[in-house]
Protein backbone atom coordinates (compact mmCIF):
# COMPACT_ATOMS: atom_id res chain seq x y z
CA UNK A 1 0.00 0.00 0.00
CA UNK A 2 2.73 2.47 0.94
CA UNK A 3 4.41 2.16 -2.45
CA UNK A 4 1.36 3.70 -4.14
CA UNK A 5 0.16 6.38 -1.73
CA UNK A 6 2.23 7.17 1.35
CA UNK A 7 1.35 9.22 4.39
CA UNK A 8 3.90 10.38 6.92
CA UNK A 9 3.53 12.30 10.16
CA UNK A 10 4.86 15.67 9.15
CA UNK A 11 3.65 19.11 8.27
CA UNK A 12 4.89 20.00 4.78
CA UNK A 13 4.00 22.66 2.22
CA UNK A 14 0.88 20.72 1.25
CA UNK A 15 -0.39 19.80 4.69
CA UNK A 16 -3.02 17.13 5.24
CA UNK A 17 -5.04 16.32 8.31
CA UNK A 18 -5.50 12.58 8.74
CA UNK A 19 -8.32 11.64 11.11
CA UNK A 20 -10.28 8.51 11.98
CA UNK A 21 -13.73 7.58 13.22
CA UNK A 22 -14.81 5.08 15.89
CA UNK A 23 -14.72 2.23 13.31
CA UNK A 24 -11.04 2.84 12.54
CA UNK A 25 -11.70 4.31 9.09
CA UNK A 26 -9.26 7.05 8.11
CA UNK A 27 -9.38 10.06 5.80
CA UNK A 28 -6.60 12.42 4.71
CA UNK A 29 -7.85 15.90 3.83
CA UNK A 30 -5.64 18.85 2.78
CA UNK A 31 -6.04 21.99 4.84
CA UNK A 32 -6.21 24.07 1.66
CA UNK A 33 -9.43 23.71 -0.37
CA UNK A 34 -10.86 21.51 2.36
CA UNK A 35 -14.43 22.30 1.29
CA UNK A 36 -14.14 20.46 -2.01
CA UNK A 37 -11.66 17.92 -0.60
CA UNK A 38 -14.17 16.87 2.06
CA UNK A 39 -16.64 15.65 -0.58
CA UNK A 40 -14.95 12.26 -0.14
CA UNK A 41 -16.16 12.23 3.48
CA UNK A 42 -19.89 11.43 3.79
CA UNK A 43 -20.75 11.07 7.48
CA UNK A 44 -24.18 9.86 8.57
CA UNK A 45 -23.82 10.63 12.29
CA UNK A 46 -24.20 14.03 13.91
CA UNK A 47 -20.58 14.13 15.13
CA UNK A 48 -19.25 13.49 11.64
CA UNK A 49 -21.53 16.14 10.16
CA UNK A 50 -20.29 18.68 12.71
CA UNK A 51 -16.70 17.76 11.91
CA UNK A 52 -17.33 18.25 8.18
CA UNK A 53 -18.97 21.64 8.75
CA UNK A 54 -16.23 23.00 11.01
CA UNK A 55 -13.19 21.23 9.54
CA UNK A 56 -11.64 24.41 8.01
CA UNK A 57 -11.51 25.95 11.50
CA UNK A 58 -10.65 22.77 13.39
CA UNK A 59 -7.78 21.90 11.05
CA UNK A 60 -5.85 24.96 12.22
CA UNK A 61 -5.81 23.88 15.87
CA UNK A 62 -3.51 21.09 17.10
CA UNK A 63 -5.70 20.51 20.15
CA UNK A 64 -8.86 20.18 18.05
CA UNK A 65 -7.06 17.87 15.61
CA UNK A 66 -6.09 15.66 18.54
CA UNK A 67 -9.71 15.74 19.75
CA UNK A 68 -10.89 14.12 16.47
CA UNK A 69 -8.13 11.49 16.62
CA UNK A 70 -6.22 13.35 13.93
CA UNK A 71 -2.70 14.38 13.10
CA UNK A 72 -0.89 16.51 10.56
CA UNK A 73 0.53 14.43 7.72
CA UNK A 74 2.05 14.72 4.28
CA UNK A 75 0.91 12.62 1.31
CA UNK A 76 3.09 11.31 -1.48
CA UNK A 77 1.49 9.81 -4.61
CA UNK A 78 3.81 7.50 -6.54
CA UNK A 79 5.17 8.65 -9.90
CA UNK A 80 3.49 5.67 -11.59
CA UNK A 81 0.08 6.57 -10.20
CA UNK A 82 0.61 10.27 -10.94
CA UNK A 83 1.44 9.53 -14.58
CA UNK A 84 -1.79 7.56 -15.03
CA UNK A 85 -3.91 10.29 -13.44
CA UNK A 86 -2.14 13.00 -15.44
CA UNK A 87 -3.07 11.20 -18.66
CA UNK A 88 -6.74 11.86 -17.84
CA UNK A 89 -6.70 15.03 -15.77
CA UNK A 90 -3.55 16.92 -16.71
CA UNK A 91 -0.77 17.88 -14.33
CA UNK A 92 -2.63 20.35 -12.14
CA UNK A 93 -4.85 18.36 -9.80
CA UNK A 94 -5.20 17.71 -6.07
CA UNK A 95 -6.27 14.65 -4.09
CA UNK A 96 -8.07 13.76 -0.90
CA UNK A 97 -8.06 10.20 0.38
CA UNK A 98 -10.26 7.67 2.14
CA UNK A 99 -8.00 4.85 3.33
CA UNK A 100 -10.75 2.25 3.29
CA UNK A 101 -12.63 0.08 5.73
CA UNK A 102 -10.12 -1.88 7.85
CA UNK A 103 -10.30 -5.50 6.66
CA UNK A 104 -8.31 -8.06 4.72
CA UNK A 105 -9.63 -6.59 1.44
CA UNK A 106 -9.08 -2.96 2.37
CA UNK A 107 -8.86 -0.57 -0.56
CA UNK A 108 -8.02 3.11 -0.97
CA UNK A 109 -10.33 5.66 -2.61
CA UNK A 110 -8.78 8.83 -4.00
CA UNK A 111 -10.81 11.88 -4.99
CA UNK A 112 -9.21 13.88 -7.79
CA UNK A 113 -10.20 17.54 -7.98
CA UNK A 114 -9.11 20.96 -9.21
CA UNK A 115 -10.29 24.27 -7.75
CA UNK A 116 -14.02 23.65 -7.05
CA UNK A 117 -14.46 20.81 -9.57
CA UNK A 118 -14.35 17.11 -8.76
CA UNK A 119 -12.65 15.47 -11.75
CA UNK A 120 -13.03 11.80 -10.87
CA UNK A 121 -12.26 9.01 -8.45
CA UNK A 122 -9.60 6.34 -8.28
CA UNK A 123 -9.75 3.13 -6.24
CA UNK A 124 -6.65 1.10 -5.40
CA UNK A 125 -6.81 -2.55 -4.37
CA UNK A 126 -4.23 -5.04 -3.15
CA UNK A 127 -5.93 -8.46 -2.99
CA UNK A 128 -7.27 -10.88 -5.58
CA UNK A 129 -10.79 -10.46 -4.23
CA UNK A 130 -10.66 -6.68 -4.70
CA UNK A 131 -9.22 -7.13 -8.20
CA UNK A 132 -12.21 -9.32 -9.08
CA UNK A 133 -14.60 -6.66 -7.74
CA UNK A 134 -12.89 -4.05 -9.91
CA UNK A 135 -13.20 -6.31 -12.97
CA UNK A 136 -16.88 -6.87 -12.25
CA UNK A 137 -17.49 -3.15 -11.82
CA UNK A 138 -15.76 -2.38 -15.13
CA UNK A 139 -17.87 -5.02 -16.88
CA UNK A 140 -21.07 -3.61 -15.40
CA UNK A 141 -20.22 0.05 -16.10
CA UNK A 142 -19.23 -0.73 -19.68
CA UNK A 143 -22.54 -2.58 -20.09
CA UNK A 144 -24.55 0.28 -18.55
CA UNK A 145 -22.91 2.85 -20.79
CA UNK A 146 -23.60 0.64 -23.82
CA UNK A 147 -27.25 0.50 -22.73
CA UNK A 148 -27.32 4.32 -22.42
CA UNK A 149 -27.99 4.27 -18.66
CA UNK A 150 -27.71 7.81 -17.34
CA UNK A 151 -26.14 9.08 -14.14
CA UNK A 152 -23.55 6.36 -13.59
CA UNK A 153 -19.73 6.60 -13.87
CA UNK A 154 -17.62 5.52 -16.81
CA UNK A 155 -14.57 3.36 -16.19
CA UNK A 156 -11.56 5.18 -17.64
CA UNK A 157 -8.91 2.62 -16.74
CA UNK A 158 -8.19 -0.56 -14.85
CA UNK A 159 -4.40 -0.73 -14.54
CA UNK A 160 -2.02 -3.15 -12.88
CA UNK A 161 0.77 -1.28 -11.12
CA UNK A 162 4.35 -2.38 -10.68
CA UNK A 163 3.87 -3.79 -7.19
CA UNK A 164 0.84 -5.82 -8.31
CA UNK A 165 -1.82 -3.44 -7.04
CA UNK A 166 -4.76 -2.52 -9.30
CA UNK A 167 -5.93 1.00 -9.96
CA UNK A 168 -9.53 1.65 -11.03
CA UNK A 169 -10.14 5.15 -12.46
CA UNK A 170 -13.66 6.42 -13.09
CA UNK A 171 -15.55 9.57 -14.01
CA UNK A 172 -18.02 11.28 -11.72
CA UNK A 173 -20.86 13.76 -11.93
CA UNK A 174 -20.57 14.62 -8.27
CA UNK A 175 -20.25 18.32 -7.48
CA UNK A 176 -19.22 20.34 -4.48
CA UNK A 177 -22.06 20.48 -1.99
CA UNK A 178 -23.96 17.57 -3.55
CA UNK A 179 -26.68 16.38 -1.20
CA UNK A 180 -27.46 12.82 -0.19
CA UNK A 181 -31.00 11.51 0.30
CA UNK A 182 -31.33 9.31 3.36
CA UNK A 183 -34.90 8.31 2.53
CA UNK A 184 -36.08 6.32 -0.45
CA UNK A 185 -38.07 8.78 -2.57
CA UNK A 186 -38.86 9.96 -6.08
CA UNK A 187 -35.24 10.23 -7.23
CA UNK A 188 -34.47 6.69 -6.14
CA UNK A 189 -37.64 5.30 -7.73
CA UNK A 190 -36.95 7.07 -11.02
CA UNK A 191 -33.35 5.86 -11.18
CA UNK A 192 -34.22 2.24 -10.46
CA UNK A 193 -37.05 2.25 -12.99
CA UNK A 194 -34.71 3.72 -15.61
CA UNK A 195 -31.96 1.22 -14.75
CA UNK A 196 -34.33 -1.72 -15.09
CA UNK A 197 -36.01 -0.44 -18.26
CA UNK A 198 -32.65 0.03 -19.99
CA UNK A 199 -31.17 -3.33 -19.00
CA UNK A 200 -34.05 -5.83 -18.73
CA UNK A 201 -33.76 -8.92 -20.89
CA UNK A 202 -35.68 -12.15 -21.32
CA UNK A 203 -33.91 -15.33 -20.29
CA UNK A 204 -34.52 -18.67 -18.63
CA UNK A 205 -34.70 -18.34 -14.87
CA UNK A 206 -31.90 -20.90 -14.44
CA UNK A 207 -29.56 -18.67 -16.50
CA UNK A 208 -30.04 -15.61 -14.28
CA UNK A 209 -27.55 -14.23 -11.80
CA UNK A 210 -30.27 -14.31 -9.14
CA UNK A 211 -30.72 -18.05 -9.64
CA UNK A 212 -26.96 -18.56 -9.29
CA UNK A 213 -27.03 -16.49 -6.09
CA UNK A 214 -29.64 -18.83 -4.61
CA UNK A 215 -27.63 -21.88 -5.67
CA UNK A 216 -24.58 -20.46 -3.89
CA UNK A 217 -26.63 -19.81 -0.76
CA UNK A 218 -28.05 -23.34 -0.82
CA UNK A 219 -24.56 -24.84 -1.16
CA UNK A 220 -23.24 -22.77 1.74
CA UNK A 221 -26.25 -22.93 4.05
CA UNK A 222 -24.05 -24.51 6.76
CA UNK A 223 -22.57 -21.06 7.45
CA UNK A 224 -25.90 -19.90 8.85
CA UNK A 225 -27.19 -20.67 12.30
CA UNK A 226 -29.03 -24.04 12.37
CA UNK A 227 -32.41 -22.52 13.30
CA UNK A 228 -32.53 -20.59 9.99
CA UNK A 229 -31.29 -23.27 7.59
CA UNK A 230 -34.47 -25.24 6.84
CA UNK A 231 -36.56 -22.07 6.61
CA UNK A 232 -34.22 -20.59 4.01
CA UNK A 233 -33.94 -23.87 2.09
CA UNK A 234 -37.74 -24.08 1.95
CA UNK A 235 -37.96 -20.52 0.60
CA UNK A 236 -35.30 -21.22 -2.04
CA UNK A 237 -37.13 -24.39 -3.10
CA UNK A 238 -40.39 -22.46 -3.28
CA UNK A 239 -38.89 -19.79 -5.57
CA UNK A 240 -37.12 -22.39 -7.70
CA UNK A 241 -40.31 -24.43 -7.97
CA UNK A 242 -42.36 -21.42 -9.03
CA UNK A 243 -39.85 -20.12 -11.59
CA UNK A 244 -38.30 -23.35 -12.86
CA UNK A 245 -38.24 -23.58 -16.69
CA UNK A 246 -39.90 -20.18 -17.03
CA UNK A 247 -38.79 -17.09 -18.95
CA UNK A 248 -38.10 -14.10 -16.70
CA UNK A 249 -37.54 -10.50 -17.76
CA UNK A 250 -34.94 -9.14 -15.39
CA UNK A 251 -32.29 -6.43 -15.39
CA UNK A 252 -29.25 -5.02 -13.61
CA UNK A 253 -29.27 -4.93 -9.81
CA UNK A 254 -26.75 -2.68 -8.05
CA UNK A 255 -26.88 -4.79 -4.84
CA UNK A 256 -25.32 -2.04 -2.70
CA UNK A 257 -27.82 0.72 -3.42
CA UNK A 258 -27.55 2.92 -0.33
CA UNK A 259 -27.56 6.64 0.53
CA UNK A 260 -23.76 6.66 0.74
CA UNK A 261 -23.40 5.25 -2.80
CA UNK A 262 -25.58 7.98 -4.32
CA UNK A 263 -25.82 11.76 -4.49
CA UNK A 264 -28.19 14.32 -5.98
CA UNK A 265 -27.16 16.13 -9.16
CA UNK A 266 -29.68 18.87 -9.88
CA UNK A 267 -33.01 16.99 -9.75
CA UNK A 268 -31.62 13.53 -10.53
CA UNK A 269 -29.71 10.80 -8.72
CA UNK A 270 -26.11 9.89 -9.53
CA UNK A 271 -25.20 6.34 -8.47
CA UNK A 272 -21.75 4.77 -8.10
CA UNK A 273 -19.88 1.77 -6.61
CA UNK A 274 -21.23 -1.07 -8.76
CA UNK A 275 -18.67 -3.59 -7.48
CA UNK A 276 -21.30 -6.13 -6.38
CA UNK A 277 -23.76 -5.58 -9.22
CA UNK A 278 -25.02 -8.27 -11.55
CA UNK A 279 -26.89 -8.15 -14.86
CA UNK A 280 -30.00 -10.28 -14.29
CA UNK A 281 -32.03 -10.09 -11.11
CA UNK A 282 -35.63 -9.26 -10.12
CA UNK A 283 -36.87 -5.74 -9.63
CA UNK A 284 -37.05 -4.69 -5.99
CA UNK A 285 -33.70 -5.91 -4.68
CA UNK A 286 -32.17 -2.43 -4.67
CA UNK A 287 -35.21 -0.73 -3.18
CA UNK A 288 -35.23 -3.04 -0.17
CA UNK A 289 -31.47 -2.89 0.30
CA UNK A 290 -31.71 0.91 0.55
CA UNK A 291 -34.54 0.49 3.06
CA UNK A 292 -32.80 -2.05 5.31
CA UNK A 293 -29.33 -0.46 5.26
CA UNK A 294 -30.72 3.00 6.03
CA UNK A 295 -32.65 1.73 9.05
CA UNK A 296 -29.81 -0.49 10.26
CA UNK A 297 -26.75 1.72 9.81
CA UNK A 298 -28.19 5.23 10.00
CA UNK A 299 -31.21 4.97 12.30
CA UNK A 300 -29.63 2.16 14.34
CA UNK A 301 -32.76 0.00 14.24
CA UNK A 302 -32.47 -3.49 15.64
CA UNK A 303 -33.33 -6.45 13.41
CA UNK A 304 -36.63 -6.91 15.23
CA UNK A 305 -37.46 -3.21 14.81
CA UNK A 306 -36.83 -3.46 11.05
CA UNK A 307 -39.07 -6.52 10.83
CA UNK A 308 -41.85 -4.76 12.75
CA UNK A 309 -41.47 -1.62 10.63
CA UNK A 310 -41.78 -3.61 7.40
CA UNK A 311 -44.84 -5.53 8.62
CA UNK A 312 -46.60 -2.34 9.78
CA UNK A 313 -45.90 -0.19 6.74
CA UNK A 314 -45.20 -2.35 3.69
CA UNK A 315 -46.41 -5.90 3.99
CA UNK A 316 -48.56 -7.04 1.06
CA UNK A 317 -48.23 -9.83 -1.48
CA UNK A 318 -45.92 -8.00 -3.90
CA UNK A 319 -43.70 -6.39 -1.26
CA UNK A 320 -43.46 -9.65 0.69
CA UNK A 321 -42.28 -11.46 -2.44
CA UNK A 322 -39.71 -8.76 -3.26
CA UNK A 323 -38.47 -8.60 0.34
CA UNK A 324 -37.96 -12.37 0.50
CA UNK A 325 -36.01 -12.32 -2.78
CA UNK A 326 -33.88 -9.44 -1.52
CA UNK A 327 -33.09 -11.05 1.82
CA UNK A 328 -32.10 -14.36 0.23
CA UNK A 329 -29.86 -12.55 -2.25
CA UNK A 330 -28.16 -10.34 0.35
CA UNK A 331 -27.57 -13.32 2.65
CA UNK A 332 -25.89 -15.05 -0.29
CA UNK A 333 -23.79 -11.95 -1.05
CA UNK A 334 -22.62 -11.58 2.54
CA UNK A 335 -21.59 -15.23 2.61
CA UNK A 336 -19.70 -14.77 -0.67
CA UNK A 337 -17.81 -11.85 0.84
CA UNK A 338 -16.86 -14.23 3.58
CA UNK A 339 -15.34 -12.21 6.42
CA UNK A 340 -16.38 -12.90 10.00
CA UNK A 341 -18.34 -9.63 10.03
CA UNK A 342 -20.06 -10.57 6.76
CA UNK A 343 -21.11 -13.97 8.13
CA UNK A 344 -22.55 -12.15 11.13
CA UNK A 345 -24.47 -9.82 8.78
CA UNK A 346 -25.71 -12.87 6.85
CA UNK A 347 -27.09 -14.40 10.05
CA UNK A 348 -28.70 -11.11 11.07
CA UNK A 349 -30.46 -10.89 7.68
CA UNK A 350 -31.54 -14.51 8.12
CA UNK A 351 -33.00 -13.44 11.47
CA UNK A 352 -34.80 -10.57 9.72
CA UNK A 353 -36.30 -13.02 7.25
CA UNK A 354 -37.39 -15.30 10.10
CA UNK A 355 -38.90 -12.50 12.20
CA UNK A 356 -40.77 -11.02 9.23
CA UNK A 357 -42.19 -14.12 7.59
CA UNK A 358 -42.20 -16.86 10.24
CA UNK A 359 -42.22 -15.46 13.76
CA UNK A 360 -44.09 -12.31 12.80
CA UNK A 361 -46.55 -13.88 10.36
CA UNK A 362 -49.19 -14.34 13.05
CA UNK A 363 -49.04 -10.60 13.83
CA UNK A 364 -49.75 -9.38 10.29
Amino acid sequence: MNSIVKKSCSRSKTCYVTFSNHDGKQWSIPQADSGIALEIYEPSGIKGKILKSFFPVMSKSKSLIAFINGQYTSINVSSEMSAILESFYGREFCVSIFWGTPCVDQKITVQIYKAETILGYCKIGFTENVFNLFKNEKTILDYLNKKMVKNVPQCLALNELQDGARMFVQTTQKKSGAKVDHRFGTRQKCFLKMLFACTKQKLHYEESDFSRSLIFLKNNIYLLQPKYRNIILDMIDSINGRLANTIVEWGVCHRDFTPWNTCNINSELFVFDFEYAYKTGPYGIDRWHFYVQSLYFEKKYSIRQIANHFMRHFSDEQNDNEFKQYLLDIISLYIQRGTAEDINFANERAELLFLTFIDGSTNK
